[in-house]
Parts: C-alpha cells; structure tokens; sequence
C-alpha cells in the first residue's frame, strides 16, 4: 500500500508545492466569479501601478499515470490564489500570493488493484493522511470515499510565495522572467487599462508533462 500512494501521488504533491506556489503569478479556484476569468487572449498594453488578484480559476482534466492504463480525473476548481503586487512601466514586477483550497481526484477501481488485491478506499485514506504529518507536505488532509472508485480530497496548507523579476510583452503572450534565475514563463493574456486576465497552460509553467491538461487564468485588477 505504501508504494502505492508514493506513486500515486508525488506528481500532484510536487506541482502543487513547487509548481503552482513558485509560479509568477498562479491561478486557482475561483473566489470572484469564474465568469471574469474567461475572455480571449488579446494583448494590450500593461498599465504600470499596483495589482491585486480579485479572480482565479481552474477546472478539470486527466492526469496520466505511469502505475495506471487508466487515466485518473483531478478538479481544481477549489484551488484558488489571493494576493497581488506591481507590474510597473519600467517592466519589473513584484507579486506575493497565497495559494489554499482543495483538488478533488478521482481514482478509478482499476488502479487501486495491487498484485491481485483490491485497495479499498479507506485504505488509501489512512495512508495518505500519514503523509500529511512528514516534513514539507503540502496538504492538511487527505479524505477518500467510495466503494469501486475512490474519490478523495486533497486539501492544501496555505502556501506563500513572494517573487519578483521583468516581464516583457509581444502579441498577445506575456513573458515572466524571475530575478533569481527560474525559467520564463510565456502566457497569453489580455490588458486593458484597469485590468489584466492571465492564462496559463499548466505544463509549460511546471515543466511536467502529466499535468499537460491543466489551463487557468487568474484576474489582476488596478487598485
């Protein structure tokens, strides 16, 4: 059971601990309204001055496991990202936020089978909450229900992160540079000169294909 849940689920403990908190400017559940993420990316000029993140919002999607044929479905939509900061006219910025919430995973029956013996889902529950209590977890608790499939919720620590670097702009993507030497981020976005919406394809932002499927987009609003 226990190279079970090491396998299941250090994709999704390393993207939501690394991945997402280090990211320039994150996106998550939705605690302004999913209908002000939406929108084509268009470009625009970006207004210099302070920002704050008034929406963030995620969905779902599949995630491909090596230990699985089948593919299990992850829901981001109670991942959310609060905060803000400055991009300014000289086109450095600086952003501090906070990611929290929950991500619902669904595991199908067929990989919860081990050498012939069906994990039932209090099983993976008593052993993924162990994992709760080991140096640098991300998650508070992890709860699984079900008796074929297991649907469990991963719910996450608060997680700050401050960053800041340059950003430049050419056609309708924005691109993220870290001051301390992460690699770039290339985003489409869409300005106006009170707002900018972000969206971001999650594996180019992580680096990990298994997350291939993941979109977002967050909202910074002019204070």
């Amino acid at each position: 059971m226990r190279s079970f849940a090491r396998v299941r689920l250090s994709n999704l403990i390393m993207w939501l601990a690394a991945g997402l908190a280090s990211s320039a400017a994150g996106c998550g559940g939705d605690p302004g309204g999913g209908a002000a993420c939406s929108g084509a990316a268009c470009g625009g000029t970006i207004v210099g001055g302070n920002y704050t993140i008034t929406a963030s919002c995620f969905g779902a999607t599949t995630v491909k496991e090596a230990s699985c044929a089948v593919p299990v479905t992850v829901d981001l939509h109670g991942i959310f990202m609060t905060g803000g900061g400055s991009l300014n006219d000289d086109h450095t910025y600086r952003l501090s936020t906070t990611v929290s919430g929950s991500l619902v995973e669904t595991i199908p029956a067929q990989c919860l089978n081990l050498k012939g013996r069906q994990v039932t889902c209090q099983e993976v529950t008593q052993e993924l909450q162990a994992m709760v209590t080991k140096p640098g977890s991300p998650f508070s608790t992890f709860t699984c229900s079900g008796s074929g499939e297991c649907i469990c919720t991963h719910v996450s620590k608060p997680r700050s992160q401050s960053q800041q670097g340059t950003y430049a702009t050419s056609g309708t993507n924005v691109t993220f540079t870290p001051a301390n030497g992460e690699s770039p981020s290339v985003d489409p976005y869409c300005a106006s000169p009170t707002q900018i919406i972000i969206q971001y394809p999650m594996s180019s932002m992580t680096g990990m294909a298994a997350l291939e499927g993941f979109s977002g987009s967050i909202v910074l609003t002019k204070q």
